[in-house]
């Protein structure tokens, strides 16, 4: 038998007398295990024979939002308390975008360059910023004016919280505190000849493979370029927008037609950096539909399966895969195992 004990704290203490549910998530059977009510201080005891091939979490429901834990370690050394950490709730919290990262594609044989935006998103205090209503988004965020095809790829949040309209994206779920990554992918045509790029960023960086390319305005400035496989990205950085915000115009050479195979080694260091793992082991660009399969299948049973897929590709590979690799499949494991907490947590609510 397993024998753990967890705590429950808000940001100031413990929360007494919250139910916390031990849940089960493997390829065979996943769902709830057991419950228990947090005592004095917020603790709580599970008793358990765990499954080495199904993971483990806790979840605890505090004002109407349903909070997980990291998975539970399952060996026989990892029996230090895990943490679900609470919040109070507010509808009218100021969401900062602290960061945004953008990779611009060269031009590729279907005659498009691809996007990918990168925002790192936290509220202004440790509080939970929540919707009044369903019609009000938590978060809005403005993406360039012209382009298409935009999608959610892999984030902190689920498909269903996310809606992109035209030239912008509307999060409607629970934004907890601490750093969340909403990452988006989307496209220009090849012979678009600029790119407005609005800044509500504390800070933007631009990476763009066309060493032709020139950005202006914003207050962008040159920084130390990208070496990746032989292949040099530009790099310009801008800091915090003024109070009226602020647009960085990036000036396009024309098409050359040479098709763009580097974006995604780059999105993989800048991902990992930031621990955002995501589809970064795919040695292959997606196809679109492949990508749009990805990002609108978020059912339990089907990132399992995907989580169980990966680990079967990984298992006994330790020594002989090179580390970066490995450390990008550890991205990858961790950002799924959190897709599948969202995705129980949503099917409960919508039962």
């Amino acid at each position: 038998m397993l024998n753990q004990t967890f705590a429950l704290p808000s940001p100031a203490a413990g929360v007494a007398g919250s139910r916390v549910v031990l849940h089960r998530v493997g390829r065979i059977a996943q769902g709830p295990v057991d419950s228990a009510v947090t005592a004095r201080g917020g603790t709580f005891r599970f008793r358990f024979s765990p499954d080495s091939l199904s993971l483990y979490l806790v979840s605890a429901r505090h004002h109407g939002i349903e909070y997980f834990s990291a998975a539970i370690p399952t060996d026989a050394a990892g029996r230090q308390p895990i943490e679900i950490l609470v919040s109070d709730t507010s509808s009218n919290v100021p969401i900062l975008a602290s960061a945004r990262h953008l990779v611009v594609a060269g031009p590729s044989e279907e005659r498009t360059r691809e996007i990918v935006d990168l925002v790192t998103l936290e509220p202004a205090r440790l509080e939970t910023r929540v919707s009044p209503d369903s019609l009000v988004p938590t978060w809005t965020g403005p993406l360039p004016p012209g382009v298409f095809d935009a999608r959610l790829g892999e984030s902190d949040f689920s498909p269903e919280a996310a809606r992109i309209d035209r030239d912008s994206v509307f999060l409607f779920g629970p934004i907890a505190p601490g750093e969340k990554q909403l990452l988006l992918h989307y496209w220009i045509p090849a012979d678009r000849s600029t790119l407005a790029i609005p800044n509500t960023a504390a800070q933007l960086d631009l990476y763009v493979e066309d060493q032709r390319a020139r950005p202006t305005g914003g207050g962008i400035k040159a920084a130390e370029s990208a070496d990746i496989g032989g292949v040099t990205f530009a790099h310009w950085s801008a800091g915090p927008p003024d109070a009226a915000g602020s647009t960085i115009v990036l000036s396009l050479p024309a098409s050359n037609q040479r098709a763009r195979t580097t974006i995604l080694v780059l999105v993989v260091l800048m991902t990992a950096a930031l621990g955002l793992g995501g589809w970064i082991l795919f040695r292959r660009r997606p196809t679109r539909e492949r990508v749009a399969e990805q990002a609108h299948d978020g059912s339990s049973s089907r990132l399992i399966e995907a989580l169980a897929q990966l680990d079967a590709r990984y298992e006994g590979k330790h020594d002989t895969v090179p580390a970066e690799e490995w450390n990008a499949y550890l991205h990858q494991r961790e950002r799924l195992k959190q897709r599948v907490a969202d995705a129980l947590a949503l099917e409960r609510r919508t039962r």
